[in-house]
Parts: structure tokens; sequence; C-alpha cells
């Protein structure tokens, strides 16, 4: 192939990664405005100052956070281990599309199912990173990249 064909796709491919910076700023945002940043901006004012100029501050925040979103993947494994799985999902996004009994559809197709557990700890994470400046679409390309090149499950029994 020639060059003209390959920089198409690798705008695409840059586009795919950058899309999860993009994502990652609205779920930062959508926390923010529900009050999930509330405590630290307390905290912050408190100390006088901002919370991340103090690094003690700023670590205990980052941990919570790591502790949260290992709270969602055990909530995840435990929907797993009662058998819950989304079910009824095209039913959900229809109510969402209509605009009708969306949050009652949720409750009962998807609720507390490893999907939305999984979605749950996503999220966290994509919060954590705009939270913390971190480019994600960058360092999951290039980690994609990096594994794409290792042995057969890089060199490890499981």
């Amino acid at each position: 192939r020639d060059r003209q064909t390959e920089q198409p796709k690798t705008r695409i491919a840059m586009d795919k990664f950058q899309a999860l910076n993009e994502l990652s700023c609205e779920v930062y945002q959508n926390a923010v405005d529900h009050g999930f940043y509330d405590a630290e901006h307390k905290i912050a004012e408190a100390a006088g100052d901002d919370i991340y100029t103090h690094e003690i501050l700023q670590h205990l925040v980052f941990g919570q956070r790591i502790a949260l979103i290992n709270s969602e993947l055990s909530e995840a494994l435990e929907a797993d281990r009662l058998g819950r799985f989304a079910k009824h999902v095209r039913t959900v996004e229809y109510a969402l599309a209509q605009n009708s009994a969306f949050e009652a559809a949720f409750r009962a197709g998807i609720k507390d199912t490893v999907e939305d557990e999984i979605a749950d700890a996503l999220i966290r994470i994509l919060d954590l990173c705009a939270a913390n400046n971190i480019d994600i679409g960058t360092h999951v390309r290039l980690k994609m990249e990096y594994n794409s090149r290792r042995p057969k499950m890089h060199g490890k029994k499981y």
C-alpha cells in the first residue's frame, strides 16, 4: 500500500484514541457538576490553597479514586458470582430514545449487573485521568502498540 492510503488509517486511529480524552473530559465535568469534587474544594479551602499544591492531599485524593475504581470492579465480580448480567438492553435504549421511563427500564434491565459495574469502573478511570491531566488516549495507544510486540501471553502462564 502506498502512503496515501496509510495516512487516513493513521488519522482515524489517532481520532479513536483522542476520543478517549474527550470522553474523559466529559465524564470529569459530569462528576464536577454532580458534586463529586465538592469535598476536595472544601479541603482546599480549609488548607487555604489549591489542593493540588499540597502533595499529601493530592496523594490521598488519588488513592481514594483508585479505591473507588477497585470497589466498582469488586461489584462487577460479585454481580458475576450472582449471575447478574444486563438484559433487555434494546428495551432500555428504546426507552432512552423515546424519553419514556428510562430510569425504571435501566433499573430493571441493567442496574447492578456485570456490565453496569464495568461501566462504572471505566467512568471512574476516565474521571481520574481528566482530574489528573492524564492523556489516556496516547497512553492506551502506546501501550497497545507495546503489547502487540510482546510474546504470547507476554511470557507468563496466565
